[in-house]
C-alpha cells in the first residue's frame, strides 16, 4: 500500500531463501537481521548462500547483517525480560528470554506477545533458535560459493556510542562472475 501510494510497483514475493525463484536478476541484495542464522545444518547455509549468488548479476552486491548474540550478551542465561509499549490502539507486551547451549551453538530466545486492541486480548508465543557461527565461518561459505569478501565489520559505519556494545557480523560481498 505505501508503495502504491508513493507511486512505486513492487512485486512481494514469499520463498525460501535456500531455493529463491531468481536467476541474475539483482544488482544488489540484503540478508538483513540474522535469517542465516535460523538455517542451522550447514548444507542449508550453503544452499542459501548458493541462491542468493544466482539471484545476483555478475559483479551484484550482496550485504549480511548477523546479531552476534554470544558476543553481545555473553553465554549465560539471561533473566527474563517484560517490555511494554502503549500504542494508539491499545497497548504491546513483550517477555523475552535468551539461553545459549554452547555444545550445539544454538542461541535460544523466547518471546511471549500480549497484545491489547479494542478490548480484546491476544496472546502468542515465539521461539526462536539461531545457529551461533563465527564471522570466519560465513566469509568461508561466502567464497566457498563464489563471493568475493570486500569489508567485514563488527557494526554499521555511524552506529551511535549508545550502541557500541551491540556486536553484529557484518559482511559487504560481491558476487564473482562465474555462476556456481
Amino acid at each position: 500500500q505505501v508503495l502504491n501510494e508513493a507511486g512505486m510497483v513492487a512485486q512481494l514475493v514469499r520463498g525460501d531463501l535456500r531455493s529463491l525463484p531468481f536467476a541474475t536478476c539483482f544488482d544488489a541484495a540484503l540478508c538483513l537481521e540474522s535469517p542465516l542464522a535460523y538455517l542451522h545444518e550447514d548444507a542449508a547455509l550453503f544452499a542459501a548462500l548458493h541462491s542468493l549468488h544466482r539471484a545476483l548479476k555478475p559483479g551484484g552486491r550482496l550485504i549480511v547483517d548477523i546479531f552476534d548474540y554470544v558476543a553481545t550478551l555473553g553465554e549465560r542465561p539471561l533473566p527474563s525480560v517484560t517490555t511494554r509499549f502503549a500504542t494508539p490502539w491499545g497497548s504491546v507486551e513483550v517477555s523475552e528470554a535468551h539461553r545459549y547451549d554452547a555444545q550445539v551453538r544454538i542461541w535460544h530466545m523466547q518471546q511471549a506477545f500480549r497484545v491489547e486492541r479494542a478490548g480484546r486480548m491476544e496472546q502468542f508465543d515465539i521461539d526462536h533458535a539461531l545457529r551461533i557461527r563465527p564471522a570466519g565461518e560465513y566469509v568461508a561459505a561466502l567464497e566457498a560459493v563464489g563471493f568475493t569478501v570486500e569489508e567485514l565489520l563488527p557494526a554499521y559505519p555511524g552506529t551511535p556510542s549508545a550502541l557500541w556494545d551491540e556486536r553484529r557480523i557484518i559482511i559487504f560481498c560481491r558476487a564473482d562472475g562465474s555462476r556456481g
